[in-house]
């Protein structure tokens, strides 16, 4: 009896005392960083999905459309001597036509005891980067849906010039997986306005598959984002939203007074 109580005690002890770890991370890796760096050790957990997000912006001056570079790695290692590259961001898959802020993202998989960022090289007047890491313990996946459509995706959306409402989509409907309609799972949304007015942001599910200002399935509404003012949710395991089966994922933009200047980048899975 003293020896059951003693292993009982012990393993009460035990599970009391292991610490949950979290499903992800996020770093902010870099602050306007220019010419080339390489980064520290990255928080590693084990995760096996990673992104990496490079912010275009102005310093010291106006960084202009078309007139900057960049080229940054995310980078695994077994030895911390040897790297190799798990994403990349860089001008030859995100040309350099927009105006700063602008935000560039990729997504990359593998498990690595090392993890770093690697900036080969950010250039262009008055032009500088912020980098950041978000990295998942492991991808998220539906057994009820079908696998074959359980696939991480970026969109970007841009609304450029004029001025009142506008009505855009962010993700479109899926197409059908047999009988099946899917919905559109969130794992991250990131809004710039890169406008010198306010703009007013309203996000929503459009069970008719168009937008059109009519929202069905309202998720973010009537949200109020300064001149160059950012709207970050980082990407995560978790569904931030998920529309009904068969709706598309609008944004509708109001600017207050000039022209719109809004990019959306949606990280997004049908499921």
């Amino acid at each position: 009896m003293k020896r059951q109580l003693i292993l009982l005690v012990s393993l009460l002890v035990s599970c009391c005392c292991q610490a949950e770890i979290p499903p992800n991370v996020n770093q902010k890796v870099f602050t306007a960083v220019t010419g080339s760096a390489v980064s520290s050790s990255l928080p590693n957990i084990g995760q096996s999905y990673h992104n990496l997000s490079v912010v275009i912006k102005s310093s010291g001056g106006t960084c202009s459309a078309g007139n900057y570079f960049f080229y940054v790695r995310l980078e695994g290692s077994f030895d911390a001597v040897s790297w190799a590259t798990i994403t990349t961001v860089t001008q030859a898959n995100h040309p350099s036509l927009l105006a700063p802020p602008a935000i560039f993202s990729a997504d990359g998989v593998g498990v690595y005891p090392y993890l770093r960022a690697n900036v080969a090289d950010v250039s262009g007047a008055n032009c500088a980067a912020d980098v950041y890491y978000q990295g998942s313990l492991y991808p998220v996946y539906t057994q009820q849906k079908p696998a074959a459509i359980n696939q991480y995706s970026n969109n970007t959306t841009q609304v450029t010039g004029g001025t009142g409402s506008t009505h855009n989509f962010l993700v479109p409907t899926g197409l059908n997986v047999g009988t099946v309609l899917p919905q559109i799972a969130i794992y991250g949304l990131i809004v710039l306005n890169n406008g010198t007015s306010t703009e007013t942001l309203s996000v929503y599910g459009s069970n008719t598959g168009f937008c059109t200002g009519v929202a069905t399935e309202v998720w973010i509404n009537l949200a109020v984002l300064p001149a160059n003012g950012q709207l970050i949710l980082p990407t995560s395991t978790l569904r931030y939203y998920e529309s009904n089966p068969g709706s598309s994922l609008c944004l509708d933009t109001a600017a207050s007074s000039a022209a719109h200047s809004v990019q959306a980048v949606t990280v997004f899975r049908y499921e």
